[in-house]
């Protein structure tokens, strides 16, 4: 998540459109990894399987937005 902040602070100051993609870039990354680690998160949270399924579905709505 800290990642995510300083590649979207780099995105507000960017002087330049090089600097713009690559802080993007950093962003996309930085996603992608807090994407992956909330799915495993909701794994641990909730080891019974029906409420790991609502939580899942929750998680997938507000994610598809």
């Amino acid at each position: 998540m800290s990642l995510f902040a300083a590649a979207s602070a780099a995105c507000g100051v960017a002087p330049g459109l090089g600097t713009l993609v690559a802080a993007r870039f950093a962003q996309g990354a930085a996603a992608a990894v807090m994407m992956s680690a909330s799915t495993a998160l909701i794994g641990h949270a909730y080891p019974d399987a029906r409420r790991r399924a609502r939580a899942v579905a929750i998680w997938a709505i507000v994610a598809g937005q």
